[in-house]
């Protein structure tokens, strides 16, 4: 419990220093204390921070915290990348407001987006931030049901929306492709209004090869693969594959773990690894690249996780015995695998205690 508590306290020490501008302590903490600290908290609280910082204009705090969360640390201990959290905490103005006020509110914060654009003409994120914030409004448009629940109109209003995102990706694309969600978001935008997967795929590793360590780009091409996005299991594997070759220096052939899981069990929801299937092989080494590489409890509850789903009883109970020696305040995944290995859910009950 004593550990426990002492990760939770490092962790709002550096969140305090570096979210509200104080760089040069945060940066004070080593990096292997970065390391031990997870992302979920971590992205709230910037999030949240982000939020109430551009409201009040204060550009210089926004980016000296941009510039740590992009190119100091710009992945967490559990390998989860950070910087999307900067942007949505921008642009889920889109989300608070009612939508009959959200043509007035996207003007007044116009104002705030020039202001920043001056302040810091070199900058990417002013444009980018409001490139997104026109994304969020095309979604806020259409609504999250599936394509079949979403009347015409809807759809007519979130494709101009979205047009509006792309124009303002290309007119401002000198400056704003200098920082690496550009790529993720123009990639989305591009998939979303034309449904051209080797374009997105184009856009993805352009990003990547650019910013090799930032694979939010590749995870989101990945998600888009699925069947569920319309899809196939041949596109997704073959992407998977190619992904796990461009990351190799920074996470080896951990890539295709985090596509397994961002997009929910692959294209086949599990079906491919249940009872030590044919994917599994594969898929542990990955987890198991993916481990080495952040050492976090996440990565280990989520090795355990597919290890129960695969029926690898060896390997989960490797795992449970490694969650018992940490304590950095990752939530468990308690029904999962409850549902998939139910011999070993009190097993895993006890590694909380």
């Amino acid at each position: 419990m004593l550990k426990k508590i002492s990760q939770y306290t490092l962790f709002a020490c550096a969140i305090a220093a570096a979210i509200t501008g104080g760089i040069a302590s945060a940066h004070a903490q080593s990096r292997e204390e970065w390391a031990s600290i997870g992302s979920d908290s971590l992205m709230q609280s910037l999030q949240q921070r982000t939020h109430f910082t551009f409201q009040q204009r204060k550009f210089d705090e926004l980016e000296k915290t941009l510039a740590m969360v992009r190119d100091e640390i710009p992945r967490a201990g559990d390998g989860k990348t950070i910087l999307p959290s900067f942007y949505e905490g921008i642009t889920q103005i889109a989300s608070l407001q009612p939508v009959e006020r959200l043509d007035e509110i996207t003007k007044q914060w116009e104002a705030h987006f020039e202001a920043w654009r001056q302040a810091y003409p070199q900058s990417a994120a002013p444009d980018l931030a409001y490139a997104k914030l026109l994304y969020a409004r095309a979604w806020r448009a259409r609504g999250d049901g599936y394509a079949s629940t979403v009347f015409a109109h809807r759809f007519a209003e979130y494709r101009k929306w979205l047009e509006a995102s792309r124009k303002h990706l290309i007119d401002f694309a000198t400056i704003a492709s200098g920082d690496p969600e550009y790529y993720v978001t123009l990639a989305k935008v591009e998939y979303q209004l034309n449904g051209d997967t080797a374009v997105m795929i184009d856009i993805a590793e352009q990003g990547f090869k650019k910013f090799p360590n930032y694979v939010v780009g590749l995870t989101t091409v990945g998600q888009f693969l699925a069947p569920k996005w319309g899809g196939t299991a041949e596109a997704y594997y073959q992407f998977a594959d190619k992904a796990a070759v461009l990351g190799e220096k920074t996470d080896g052939t951990g890539l295709l773990a985090r596509l397994y899981w961002a997009t929910g069990g692959g294209p086949h929801r599990h079906a491919d690894i249940q009872n030590n299937g044919p994917y599994w092989p594969k898929l542990k080494k990955a987890l198991a690249d993916e481990l080495a590489h952040f050492p976090h409890s996440t990565s280990h509850y989520q090795f355990l996780f597919f290890a129960c789903v695969a029926g690898d009883v060896e390997a989960a109970t490797a795992q449970l015995a490694a969650l018992k020696k940490i304590a950095d305040g990752a939530q468990p995944y308690d029904q999962p695998v409850g549902v998939y290995c139910p011999k070993l859910a009190e097993r895993v009950a006890a590694t909380k205690q």
